[in-house]
């Protein structure tokens, strides 16, 4: 389609060839200045939360600290079942103390590890089912992936006077009943400071 010229008349086919090669010229000087190739000029993909690479969700050995939030720690990792390790750990805030597994499959496949999970807690060395959670839960860990169980969910007031807590957890297969319990640190929570043992430098 011809646009109105204006009341000049239709440009001379001369005149054409000439724009049309201006604008070319125009084109090639600016792809130059800006350097752009067909690599440059289309933007990066995203990467995807599937393709974490195997080195980036392996467990360093050792005690975790602030896993949960401030004043947490989680015990030495523990492996399996299937390619899961996991840690047991426990959180003091200022009202109350929570405790939590954190499992992460360490598995580069397609496979989701679907595991068992059991926590509670230890006070003065005696063990309590968790309040909101007193059964064991099922849970699905992706590749590659970490999953924590809610510590809202196995969480108990602070007390006024001194009392030693720990977080105690089990993860066993899906279609297991049994197996060993672990510890997270303990939580020596005055009503002034916490003190735990063990604990990172």
């Amino acid at each position: 389609m011809v646009e109105a010229d204006g009341g000049r008349g239709r440009p001379r086919g001369g005149a054409r060839r000439r724009t049309g090669q201006r604008a070319a010229a125009a084109l090639v000087a600016h792809l130059a200045s800006t350097r752009a190739t067909p690599d440059t000029a289309k933007p990066a993909p995203a990467p995807q939360p599937a393709a974490i690479p195997r080195a980036a969700g392996l467990e360093q050995p050792g005690l975790e600290k602030n896993t949960l939030g401030a004043d947490s720690r989680c015990g030495e990792p523990v492996p399996g079942p299937e390619s899961v390790v996991w840690r047991v750990c426990a959180r003091v805030d200022a009202d109350r103390v929570a405790f939590a597994v954190k499992l992460t499959n360490q598995a580069d496949g397609a496979a989701t590890a679907r595991v068992r999970v059991r926590v509670q807690y230890a006070r003065q060395k005696a063990f309590h089912p968790c309040p909101e959670a007193p059964n064991p839960q099922p849970v699905d860990v992706p590749p590659g992936r970490t999953v924590i169980t809610d510590p809202a969910r196995c969480s108990v007031p602070r007390e006024p006077v001194p009392y030693a807590y720990q977080g105690v957890g089990w993860v066993v297969p899906a279609n297991a009943n049994a197996g060993s319990y672990e510890l997270s640190p303990t939580a020596h929570v005055h009503p002034d400071r916490t003190i735990w043992k063990p604990d990172l430098l």
